[in-house]
């Protein structure tokens, strides 16, 4: 009988070692995905919007000024402004990518390189970039990513989930964890705005590799689905 419960034991854990390699194969195999973000510098990277009060409509005396861009009610994108902005900027931190005010302010080649990879993803607005000595800088665009998709594989993720003051569900994602998504419902896009998140973007290797080739600077890709276990 001693045996028998013995065996019975052995099997059962068994075949719960293989289960759980068998659900780590599954997460093993599956596409990298990324979120892109600014790459970090010591130095300030920071753009001064110079004409937002030619931009912003008139507000009520009971509201306050916008200080910044923001996307129309309830959708991304752009609203319409009556002229170009315009950003001051140092000419010694110039790069071709990054963030501003939940927008991304890009280069020519970026925008390039994002609608060669996957056209129907970004909506832009150009922007002029003058010098702090008067002069014009390189074209700017100011870009956002429009598709959002609802995508996370929330049973093989460490995602904490929670409800917004609106009552919306809302996700806490650790930087730290591994995070996976539904292949069928990223697939056939390759960047994407994460659902029930503010400004969590997630691109594929595809649009990585097309970003590393055209050597863009300012740009930094953290591996989602590759990180250690602790």
């Amino acid at each position: 009988m001693a045996d028998n419960r013995s065996n019975l034991i052995c099997a059962v854990d068994s075949a719960g070692r293989e289960a759980s390699s068998g659900r780590e194969r599954q997460t093993n195999n599956r596409p990298k995905f990324y979120r892109l973000i600014e790459k970090a510098v010591r130095k300030s990277s920071g753009f001064e919007l110079l004409n937002g009060r030619a931009l912003f409509p008139a507000h009520p005396m009971t509201l306050p000024i916008p200080r910044t861009l923001l996307p129309p009610l309830g959708q991304r994108g752009f609203q319409q402004y009556p002229e170009m902005p315009v950003f001051l900027v140092d000419a010694k931190i110039i790069k071709d990518f990054a963030e501003y005010s939940g927008y991304w302010l890009i280069s020519d080649r970026t925008k390039k390189v994002l609608e060669r990879v996957d056209p129907s993803a970004f909506a832009f607005l150009k922007c002029r970039v003058q010098l702090r000595d008067g002069t014009d800088g390189p074209r700017r665009w100011l870009c956002d990513v429009i598709r959002t998709l609802d995508a996370l594989d929330e049973e093989h993720s460490k995602v904490t989930i929670g409800t917004s003051d609106l009552g919306t569900k809302t996700y806490y994602i650790p930087m730290s964890e591994n995070v996976f998504f539904r292949e069928e419902r990223v697939s056939p896009h390759h960047i994407f705005r994460l659902m029930h998140t503010g400004s969590y973007i997630v691109c594929d290797e595809e649009m990585k590799r097309a970003c590393k080739a055209a050597n863009l600077t300012g740009i930094e890709f953290d591996d989602l689905t590759g990180r250690r276990r602790k």
